[in-house]
């Protein structure tokens, strides 16, 4: 049981249609059933106004109240019948999910009949049709363009928005092959060159630094340096070093070093460019993509002021502190890749597979297992599909939580436990699994097929949780910044968004050590 409805992890619900379509009517009742806040797009604009003011005017407002309102997260958008005559709303309205509302024109001038469209006279209600006809001349081929899906909206209310509803059940995100791809051992001048004649700052892992063509700073981090000690490091140099806000940063190295050095150039001069090439597969597909920079936090957990410090509780909580900024551009050489061994590859193919079921991999025996591979096509398709969903949702705001699946449990272990983040995931994905049978509705063959994938990586096995030791890692789930809300999977390519109870929680912790 969840305490709280589990919705859909898709981009802002505009819908689109002529007028009498239903769009305010099906829209409320659409987003009370998901659980959204609704916005009539005509009320924001000020259509009350559209008289007095007049047409150009209106579309203007229109037009920025789109703008603010894709920004406001898990919404359903009723738009006017012309959002589509300016084509400045197109790349706004592909931010969002299009559902388009269609009847035909009998059924819409039969609704609107007791409207005061200022269009529709009212003494003239004969020449009704006709100026209908022209006001809609050529939107029903832009609204199809820009929709995800058309529904019939002639029938009862409840009818369409289960149609909606099935139509945001199939609805899948088009993914993309990343194009940054070097499949060569070899590493060019290019990784130093910075654009427009600015300088290249150059920080590398120590590990790979004696195989690039140039090194500014060389750093040598472990679990313990994701801190914003290591990064106030970083700022001094590059500040004795007089790199300006005009210049690249670059970073090479696996995501701790990315995260670090990412977060640095984001303080540095308040934004520094900087360049991601990741040496690991975990860094090529998860910390290389995204622009999230961040570090981990030490704090006490002692409620009791009284406590000497030195006696506190203490407990880590990862990425608690960051910004988003995103990298310049990214250089991935898969050549690195031929020095590490199988644990490190494991890391990265958790990232991987956790792509793989939420682009919708996982329904046929055989996909998840190609979906992992170090080649260069799987990992232009891994990189690719993050890169989309970061597309669609920079700030993380609806679509970019389902990136968090299997995380929540995953950084729990981290904390607590010290496990490595690509283990800690593949054990976060088996426990999400089983809370998706569980709570979601996922056909237990897809979590079987996503479960023997894990297997077969063969993550080291948890120490036994001992009730303190769950106890822990149940309040490190709740600490974790996305509010201890779950991601889940309903069927490959369709997460869904929770809080999930602490019976449900710990009944899937139990199951990460079950026999």
């Amino acid at each position: 049981m969840t305490t709280k409805p589990l919705v859909p992890l898709v981009p802002p619900i505009v819908l689109l249609g002529p007028p009498g379509s239903g769009k305010t009517t099906v829209g409320r009742a659409l987003a009370r059933r998901l659980g959204f806040t609704f916005i009539d797009l005509d009320d924001r604009a000020g259509a009350d106004r559209f008289v007095v003011d007049g047409e150009l005017r209106f579309r203007l407002r229109e037009h920025l109240a789109l703008r603010a309102c894709l920004d406001e997260g898990a919404v359903v958008i009723a738009a006017g019948a012309g959002v589509v005559d300016v084509d400045e709303n197109h790349p706004l309205l592909q931010r969002g999910l299009g559902l388009h509302l269609h009847a035909d024109a009998d059924v819409c001038l039969r609704r609107l009949q007791h409207s005061d469209r200022p269009w529709l006279p009212a003494a003239e209600p004969g020449s009704w049709p006709s100026r209908y006809a022209a006001r809609e001349a050529g939107r029903p081929q832009r609204r199809l363009a820009l929709a995800g899906a058309a529904v019939d909206s002639a029938g009862d209310v409840d009818d369409v928005v289960d149609a909606l509803l099935g139509s945001l059940r199939r609805w899948r995100l088009p993914t993309r092959l990343a194009t940054d791809i070097h499949d060569t051992v070899a590493i060019d001048d290019d990784v130093c060159r910075a654009p427009d004649n600015g300088r290249a700052f150059v920080i590398a892992d120590a590990r790979i630094a004696d195989r690039l063509p140039r090194t500014d700073l060389v750093l040598r981090l472990g679990a313990a340096d994701k801190r914003l000690s290591t990064v106030e490091g970083i700022l001094s140099v590059l500040v004795r070093a007089g790199v300006r806000r005009t210049d690249l940063v670059v970073a090479v190295g696996g995501g701790m070093l990315l995260d670090v050095v990412g977060l640095a150039a984001a303080l540095h001069h308040r934004g520094t460019p900087w360049r991601a090439v990741p040496t690991t597969l975990l860094a090529m597909v998860d910390a290389g993509v995204g622009g999230k920079t961040a570090v981990d936090v030490l704090h006490r957990i002692t409620d009791d002021d009284r406590v000497d410090p030195a006696g506190a509780v203490m407990a880590l909580t990862r990425n608690a502190a960051g910004v988003i900024h995103p990298p310049h551009s990214a250089m991935v050489w898969t050549g690195f890749l031929r020095s590490h061994d199988d644990d490190m590859l494991r890391h990265g193919r958790a990232e991987m597979l956790k792509h793989a079921l939420l682009w919708g991999a996982g329904a046929v025996d055989g996909e998840l297992e190609d979906a992992i591979g170090t080649d260069a096509t799987s990992i232009a398709r891994s990189r690719g599909y993050k890169a989309a969903v970061v597309a669609s949702d920079l700030p993380e705001r609806h679509l970019r939580h389902a990136l968090n699946l299997g995380h929540t449990v995953g950084h729990a272990l981290e904390s607590v436990l010290g496990v490595p983040h690509g283990d800690a995931v593949l054990h976060g994905l088996r426990a999400a699994l089983r809370l998706s049978v569980d709570v979601a509705g996922l056909d237990k063959a897809v979590a079987s097929r996503a479960g023997a994938v894990i297997e077969a990586l063969a993550p080291p096995s948890l120490p036994p949780l001992g009730e303190e030791l769950l106890d822990n890692v149940v309040s490190a789930c709740r600490r974790d910044k996305k509010g201890a809300r779950f991601v889940l999977l309903q069927a490959p390519g369709a997460p869904v968004f929770g809080v999930v109870d602490d019976d449900a929680l710990r009944s899937s912790l139990h199951g990460l050590i079950a026999p």
